[in-house]
């Protein structure tokens, strides 16, 4: 293996890029079969598209940018259940943050075995260290999950390709 390649891989934006070729290529590849289980994909995808995905001039920029716009340009609404931080979920940066740490911390929880994406809730959860219940809680379809993963990796392109 070349060294060229392995370096470029530590790349967050390459990184992201394969995770999402592997991606499509998985779901282009067993759509219809029904032992397919395309959230569960999805979820380990996240791994490679949110978890993975630290780049600063990124984090940078994300961390004020409002919710309330990207809605009004296609991004899926995250309903927000529990918010007790000290200041509320209203940036990309927040909401990045929470669902690294519980993609990372295994806190998250599904409605449903379907494979339809849009018939699965995937609940989000965030904890403070040693904490017994969540501070935080949100909601969406693995549908909309899948959308809000796809116009973050469009937009780490954008800002830092």
């Amino acid at each position: 293996m070349s060294e060229e390649i392995y370096v470029t891989r530590n790349n967050a934006l390459v990184f992201a890029q394969h995770t999402l070729q592997n991606l499509e290529l998985i779901e282009r590849a067993f759509a219809g079969d029904s032992e397919f289980h395309p959230v569960t994909q999805l979820i380990n995808s996240l791994v490679g598209l949110i978890v993975f995905i630290h780049e600063r001039e990124f984090a940078r920029y994300v961390a004020k940018l409002p919710l309330s716009e990207l809605v009004g340009q296609g991004w899926p609404k995250v309903q927000i259940d529990k918010d007790e931080e000290k200041r509320p979920t209203e940036a990309l940066g927040d909401l990045v943050r929470h669902l690294r740490n519980a993609v990372a911390h295994g806190r998250i929880k599904f409605s449903s075995d379907s494979r339809d994406l849009t018939q699965v809730r995937v609940e989000i959860e965030d904890y403070y260290p040693k904490a017994m219940l969540p501070y935080w809680t949100a909601s969406l379809t693995a549908a909309e999950l899948r959308v809000l993963t796809l116009k973050m990796i469009d937009l780490l392109v954008n800002v830092t390709g």
